[in-house]
């Protein structure tokens, strides 16, 4: 118990010298910079729940919104992953669109659990046992929710579902995804058609979403299929337009630093 509780000390001590010093600023990001690593640490991380964590009507009896905190060994890392991906954005977007991130172990709505969900200028992610590729990537898949809600006029909607060979199967978001067409893995026969996988056919947001997942990951294999089917390139040029009119800096040659 003793060697435990040394043990922990010593991990709480190098928590504040990591987080005052910036070692967790990486992925290519000068973390020198700081200008960017002061607004970033003015976005609130949490890992507690409280009567304030969820909007009051997602608590009645059709939501029932539900979560279970993190140990705080692994919020310390969760915490390390959200900040890496918190630097990849130029300071101002951070600063005028987020101002929370809680990270949970898990996240349940209509008695289904979710890896990640948003409202307003908050952010949920989820850290059961996951990798940290899919944690930094459910950030960027909600973290897009909240830009085309507050941005929607500089999104071009009608040129992206011009790329769609079907149309969305529906328009109520992710609980019937989670119903029936949830699956992430990349599929062939919907590139032909403009989707990367079966979520992303379910309606325009989960669409956009697994750009922006994929595009702030750097994934190898999406932008192999970007670049070999017409009609992903073209919502991958789209999904460019739309975040550089957010901000000027968020161009192609921005995003290709964060390519594999």
């Amino acid at each position: 118990m003793k060697r435990i509780l040394i043990s922990m000390a010593l991990l709480i001590t190098l928590y504040y010298v990591v987080k005052q010093s910036g070692l967790f600023f990486s992925n290519g990001i000068d973390s020198s910079d700081l200008d960017d690593r002061e607004v970033v640490s003015l976005v609130d991380i949490r890992w507690k729940l409280d009567e304030r964590t969820f909007p009051s009507h997602w608590k009645g009896d059709e939501i029932q919104v539900r979560a279970e905190e993190l140990d705080s060994i692994t919020s310390f890392r969760t915490e390390g992953i959200i900040r890496n991906a918190l630097m990849k954005y130029p300071a101002s977007v951070i600063k005028k669109n987020l101002e929370i991130v809680y990270m949970f172990k898990n996240i349940s709505f209509y008695d289904q659990e979710y890896g990640g969900t948003n409202y307003e200028r908050t952010v949920y992610v989820t850290n059961d046992g996951y990798e940290e590729d899919y944690i930094e990537e459910t950030f960027h898949h909600e973290f897009s929710s909240v830009l085309l809600a507050r941005y929607n006029d500089k999104f071009n909607a009608e040129e992206w579902e011009k790329c769609n060979s079907i149309e969305y199967w529906d328009e109520s978001g992710g609980v019937n995804a989670l119903n029936g067409r949830s699956s992430e893995e990349f599929d062939a026969n919907l590139h032909e058609k403009g989707f990367l996988h079966e979520y992303a056919t379910t309606d325009l947001e989960n669409d956009l979403n697994s750009f922006a997942e994929n595009i702030f990951s750097g994934n190898k294999e999406f932008y192999a299929v970007c670049e070999n089917y017409p009609k992903l390139k073209k919502k991958f040029q789209l999904f460019v337009n739309f975040y550089s009119e957010i901000d000027p800096a968020m161009d192609e040659e921005f995003f290709e630093r964060f390519r594999k």
